[in-house]
């Protein structure tokens, strides 16, 4: 969207601090692909600034992530016109996981 990196910043730390991420990560759920895609590519967006990582680990976001991309894996395998949303959302929720892991990587540096 053409937003600085301070601006995306601020919006993250919105976002988290009025506890967007809690609220988000039940629609991973959703029946609907369109709503899984929005929630994996806010997960995504979210978990590329490390200060995020931790609050979407403690709101159980992992679990979402898995079950997003377990159902993305399924939907493009079932549904031939679903294959490209679902590709997309595997995608983010992939993407999503590899930066938490980031995360869990440097904190266990940190502790050792």
């Amino acid at each position: 969207y053409g937003l600085d990196v301070y601006t995306c910043g601020w919006i993250d730390a919105q976002i988290l601090a009025e506890g967007g991420v809690t609220h988000l990560l039940p629609l991973a759920a959703s029946s609907e692909a369109g709503v899984r895609l929005f929630v994996a590519k806010a997960l995504d967006n979210l978990s590329l600034h490390p200060q995020n990582r931790g609050a979407i680990v403690s709101a159980g976001g992992i679990g979402s992530l898995v079950l997003l991309l377990n159902n993305a894996l399924e939907g493009g395998q079932q549904q031939e016109e679903e294959g490209e949303e679902s590709a997309a959302i595997a995608q983010h929720a992939m993407a999503s996981l590899f930066h938490l892991a980031m995360e869990t990587e440097t904190a266990g540096d940190v502790q050792e």
